[in-house]
C-alpha cells in the first residue's frame, strides 16, 4: 500500500474511532442511566450494543497498528497481500485473503 493510501486510510479510521468513542460515551451516559431496575431486558440489550461498539473500536485500533507496522493488507494466515486493494479500502476490517477466508 502506498503512503498516500495508507495516510488516507489512517485518517478515515481515526475519524471512525473518534466517532465510536463519542457514541460509546453518549450511549453510556444517556441510555444506561435511563433504565429502571425493573427493566433488565432493555438494559441487557443496551449493554450488549455497547459491547459490540467496543469490539468495533478494538478492531479499528488493531487496523491502525497494522498500518503503522506495515502489515496492513497482508493476510494474517499466509502473509500474502489481500487483493484487490480497492475492496480492502472499502472493507478495511478484512484480515484474510480470499484463499484463507
Amino acid at each position: 500500500m502506498n503512503k498516500d493510501r495508507a495516510t488516507s486510510l489512517q485518517e478515515r479510521i481515526v475519524n471512525e474511532i473518534t466517532s465510536t468513542y463519542n457514541s460509546i460515551a453518549e450511549y453510556k451516559s444517556h441510555t444506561l442511566n435511563s433504565f429502571s431496575r425493573n427493566n433488565n431486558l432493555d438494559r441487557t440489550t443496551a449493554e450488549r450494543r455497547i459491547e459490540l461498539v467496543e469490539h468495533k473500536l478494538k478492531a479499528l485500533k488493531m487496523i491502525l497498528a497494522k498500518i503503522d507496522d506495515g502489515e496492513y493488507a497482508l493476510c494474517e494466515k499466509c502473509h500474502n497481500p489481500i487483493a484487490p486493494k480497492n475492496k480492502l479500502l472499502n472493507r478495511p476490517k478484512n484480515r484474510f485473503c480470499t484463499k484463507c477466508s
